[in-house]
């Protein structure tokens, strides 16, 4: 056979070992038996946009940073972040849970430990605070996300008992909201 006729298949395995690998996961997830699963509400079409096109005032091209994005795109894109949320709320709609879709607005940039807004890069990659708290940037943006996701009200007036095939997504309110209200 052909590498070009081969080109299909290898595709399709990919494809069907990034769905099993999401399915598994989402399994695992589910099998922890927590009620509630806090997830970002990602823009992946947002994120994998192409960038505008820069010209100078003389109509010669400058730099937009394409070419940088381009990997991260690729990388968004090939783990099929919206496909794993997508099989997570099925499942979880299937087993009595509900997935809450978080907005991710400076989630990593506030001090999970005190509430403070520490301003960093996306190079940074450990959380270091004036209160002392130190951590991974991600393990701090997920405590936040927890944070947000409970303190959304329909979590609080959330009734015991909902029917097990009823998808629950709620769409929670940013970092900031959660606290100045909550704190």
């Amino acid at each position: 056979m052909s590498y070009f006729r081969q080109q299909p298949h290898i595709y399709q395995k990919i494809a069907r070992q990034r769905k099993q690998f999401h399915n598994e996961s989402a399994n695992r997830l589910i099998s922890k038996g927590a009620k509630h699963i806090f997830v970002e509400d990602l823009n992946t079409k947002g994120l994998t946009k192409r960038n505008k096109v820069k010209q100078d005032e003389n109509g010669k091209y400058l730099s937009n940073g394409q070419a940088a994005k381009s990997g991260l795109t690729k990388s968004i894109l090939d783990n099929g972040w919206s496909q794993f949320v997508d099989i997570l709320t099925h499942k979880a709609a299937n087993a009595g849970m509900s997935v809450v879709k978080v907005n991710p607005k400076n989630t990593s940039q506030i001090c999970s430990c005190c509430n403070a807004y520490v301003p960093k890069d996306l190079s940074v990659r450990v959380h270091e605070c004036a209160c002392g708290y130190i951590a991974d940037r991600d393990v701090n943006a997920a405590i936040n996300i927890k944070k947000v996701g409970w303190a959304s009200s329909s979590l609080k007036n959330a009734q015991v008992g909902q029917p097990a095939r009823e998808a629950h997504t709620v769409i929670c309110d940013s970092v900031w909201e959660y606290v100045t209200m909550y704190c």
